[in-house]
């Protein structure tokens, strides 16, 4: 909107000028979302070289799930994450919960059911909700999150999850599938 004289009419070279000026800000906002876009992701990236950096450095599992889960947090804010692992019989063996900093909670007991949960039969990463029922492992405070199977080569090692109260996780789901690989 343009404050002028409201008697005053506009010319052809008003007008010219009106269109050019439209024109250049329209630019500037699209290189501003552009630029926007592009730190968004230089960020992305550094996060997922920060998870790559931790699991190259330990074969400690315990140092491993800590560091992964301080990385993720850069990528995905979460209330907590857990990293389920799975027994030769396919049942549940340890969860590791860590909590949004990324630090180690105490152990909790899982239900020897969570060993059955459909989790653990997923082939994909996918989105939940409490109410469509969760293990046990999982925090009440978090009401929505993602899960992704940790299955190299196919075969299921374990799976890791974040929980959270929002259930918009806008493009978690990507980046927790490309972290949750490097496992």
């Amino acid at each position: 909107m343009i404050a002028g004289d409201s008697d005053a009419e506009w010319g052809e070279r008003s007008l010219g000028i009106m269109r050019r000026l439209a024109e250049i800000i329209a630019r500037r906002l699209e290189t501003d979302a552009f630029t926007q876009l592009q730190e968004r992701r230089m960020q992305e990236f550094a996060g997922l070289a920060k998870v790559a950096s931790t699991i190259q450095s330990t074969i400690d599992p315990d140092r491993l799930y800590s560091g992964f889960a301080m990385a993720v947090r850069d990528l995905v804010p979460y209330g907590h994450l857990y990293i389920a692992r799975v027994d030769v019989h396919d049942g549940l063996a340890q969860v590791s919960s860590f909590d949004s900093d990324g630090n180690l909670m105490p152990a909790r007991e899982s239900d020897p059911a969570d060993g059955e949960h459909a989790w653990l039969a997923q082939r994909s990463i996918e989105q939940w909700a409490a109410e469509d029922g969760v293990p046990s492992f999982i925090e009440d405070d978090d009401r929505f999150g993602l899960v992704a199977p940790m299955r190299p080569k196919g075969q299921l090692l374990g799976l890791v999850a974040i929980g959270t109260r929002d259930p918009s996780l806008g493009q978690a789901k990507t980046l927790l599938a490309q972290a949750t690989e490097h496992l």
